[in-house]
């Protein structure tokens, strides 16, 4: 999808306009941006399981996670949600301590207990896992908010 981005990309802002750009260019540069830009936990992990990419660490520090244990988790979509929760400002150095210290909660807690736990308290509501979850979305909203001003 990249290279197709590149491709329309370029047709769109360097050739006449006898090449007509057309709907699959545009939604080809939409797809290719936010596969460029935005945090992708799963497909991130899949470079380093694949041998694509060999050091872990800025993986770990953006994700939380080693690249094998994100592609364990990856059913849990809440988890990733935070991931990519964390990613989207760390990425960027925005974070607040709040934001760092819920994710740093979330990451131990998950580390330090096995996946049926996990399984269950997942989609718990009131549950103190869900609590961090929720924490962590509430910060993240609190922080675009302050970045659109």
């Amino acid at each position: 999808m990249l290279r197709m981005r590149f491709l329309s990309t370029f047709k769109r802002d360097h050739l006449p306009l006898e090449y007509d750009v057309t709907h699959d260019d545009v939604e080809c540069i939409k797809e290719g941006n936010s596969q460029a830009h935005d945090p992708d936990p799963v497909g991130d992990a899949d470079l380093y399981l694949q041998g694509e990419r060999i050091n872990g660490n800025a993986f770990k520090v953006l994700y939380g996670f080693s690249p094998g244990c994100v592609s364990t988790l990856k059913k849990y979509a809440k988890l990733m949600d935070a991931l990519v929760d964390h990613a989207e400002f760390a990425k960027n150095g925005e974070t607040s301590e709040e934001l760092r210290t819920t994710f740093s909660q979330i990451v131990s807690t998950v580390d330090s207990h096995n996946l049926k736990w996990l399984d269950a308290q997942i989609n718990l509501p009131g549950s103190p896992f869900c609590d961090l979850l929720r924490r962590l979305k509430d910060e993240r909203r609190r922080l675009w908010a302050v970045r659109r001003t």
